[in-house]
């Protein structure tokens, strides 16, 4: 499983550093980017999902040996690891009640770990957190937070409204930025703008995520980077493309996060009224309050 990972990982960055496929690249994190800033929960699921079915795909297609003979056998270890994966992915969506709690464990026992680390750095705290009381009673406390997160009938409204659009917004935000550098490339934009860039050295989308990112470990990319339009002020340089980058994904994070927080406000609260409404309503029709006597 642990070889499965990391092909999968190996697989994934060099496709999304491809040059060649960067506008499916770009098409495919434009619509993740979209979704995740309408519907949070949404996102998260078919995210889950797509890559539950990509680490089965690669787990399989690692552990087939190529000795199959026949015309296809070059073929048929891609269709079969295909086929695994296609069923884990929708046995993943019929049983989602299932996942999700799966998905909370995963997400607990990662919470537990980082806040473990956290007490063993702190004095006093760090003779607890060695305790077997301590690691039993916060270590379910955190699967049970991390259940509650990921589930759409609790937090999962809340916690990926926030997270889903925080992340759908970069992506829309490196999208757009990929988009714009192609354009430049085209010669006769480039030409009216005055900078000179072939199809080649346009920056992949993921440049551009990294640059929103990861500001401060990253190197800009765009249209001012390239035309040297950087702003230098005693001696500090100010980077346009990054600026830009970042500005806009605050203003779209908002945007989304605004939106889908509103959104679970109001279907929470149809979710209480549904529940505070009396089960049994009085029918004045068919039990009238005063039987009429015979005449």
């Amino acid at each position: 499983m642990a070889n499965a990972v990391q092909a999968f990982k190996a697989d994934l960055t060099a496709l999304i550093k491809e040059r060649h496929y960067q506008w499916v690249v770009a098409i495919c994190a434009l619509v993740f980017g979209l979704i995740a800033l309408y519907d949070g929960q949404k996102f998260f699921q078919l995210l889950v999902l797509v890559s539950i079915a990509a680490v089965f795909f690669c787990f399989v297609l690692s552990q087939l040996r190529s000795t199959w003979t026949g015309a296809v056998a070059s073929v048929a270890k891609y269709v079969v690891s295909l086929e695994v994966g296609a069923f884990i992915g929708l046995a993943a969506y019929k049983g989602w009640e299932g996942t999700q709690l799966l998905l909370g464990l995963a997400v607990g026992i990662y919470l537990f770990d980082t806040l473990q680390g956290i007490a063993l750095l702190i004095p006093y705290v760090q003779i607890a957190a060695h305790h077997s009381v301590w690691i039993v009673s916060v270590g379910t406390l955190m699967v049970a937070v991390g259940s509650w997160m990921v589930h759409q009938k609790y937090g999962a409204g809340r916690v990926l409204g926030i997270f889903a659009p925080l992340f759908g917004s970069s992506l829309v935000v490196a999208t757009c930025g990929y988009f714009s550098m192609l354009c430049v490339s085209v010669p006769a934009v480039g030409k009216a703008l005055h900078v000179a860039v072939s199809r080649a050295d346009v920056p992949s989308v993921f440049e551009f995520w990294y640059m929103i990112a990861y500001p401060m470990h990253s190197q800009a990319v765009g249209f001012f980077e390239v035309a040297g339009k950087d702003i230098v002020l005693d001696n500090t340089k100010f980077e346009i493309d990054r600026i830009l980058g970042i500005f806009f994904w605050v203003v779209i994070f908002t945007l989304g996060m605004s939106f889908q927080l509103k959104a679970d406000s109001k279907e929470r609260a149809k979710t209480s009224d549904a529940l505070k409404a009396r089960l049994l309503v009085k029918d004045v029709r068919t039990q009238p309050d005063k039987i009429q006597p015979f005449v």
